[in-house]
């Protein structure tokens, strides 16, 4: 058998209520177990104290008794529990015044200025009476009248000289491209004036009799 097997029999095997295959075989057990030997000299010494008590004897109605009490304190602590209200909890002045002290001395930092060094406070601007200069409305622009016209009639001759060379390259380019397509037809029609003999010598006679 275990060791835990067998302790849990050992109450049991001291007071001697157990069978003789079980008791044969705790007994084995123990010769070959100091720690259980040891539990068994425990249960034993506790089952001698326990013989050597006085005996007390109790009335016939003590289990009765023993219940109504019970009964009863329950019942009164139902009671307490769900009529009657808690009690007001106590506060001592020791708790209140370290709270009663910070509460003054907020109020006296407040209303003696103190907030006012976290608080930045714009400064008024301080405003300097200055007679105002009026000379502006009566100065003139400084320009002369021909100095302007002779400046305008040059920008317009500017412009004219100009308008004239984009005139004069516009014509250049159009002369360019008549002179080119007179060479190219002169090259074509050569050839067609020597296919045509006859049309050539017609052509000339007509030219020296209208002369």
């Amino acid at each position: 058998m275990r060791c835990q097997k067998v302790r849990s029999f050992l109450s049991a095997y001291c007071k001697g209520e157990l069978t003789e295959k079980r008791t044969g075989a705790i007994a084995a057990h123990l010769e070959g177990c100091p720690r259980c030997r040891y539990e068994e000299t425990v249960y034993r010494e506790m089952n001698k104290s326990i013989g050597q008590l006085p005996n007390f004897t109790v009335s016939g109605d003590f289990n009765s008794l023993l219940l109504k009490r019970v009964a009863d304190e329950r019942h009164k602590e139902t009671r307490t529990k769900a009529f009657l209200p808690k009690r007001i909890p106590v506060v001592s002045v020791n708790r209140l015044a370290p709270i009663f002290a910070a509460a003054c001395f907020i109020f006296a930092f407040i209303f003696s200025g103190g907030i006012d060094l976290f608080i930045d406070t714009p400064e008024t601007p301080s405003y300097v009476t200055t007679e105002l200069d009026n000379s502006y409305m009566t100065v003139q622009p400084e320009w002369e009248f021909n100095k302007e016209v002779a400046r305008a009639t040059r920008i317009n001759g500017l412009m004219n000289q100009l308008s004239n060379q984009s005139s004069f390259g516009s014509l250049a380019s159009s002369a360019r491209r008549n002179n080119f397509q007179s060479l190219y037809r002169a090259r074509q029609f050569p050839p067609m004036i020597r296919a045509f003999p006859y049309l050539q010598s017609n052509s000339n006679e007509g030219v020296n009799n209208s002369r």
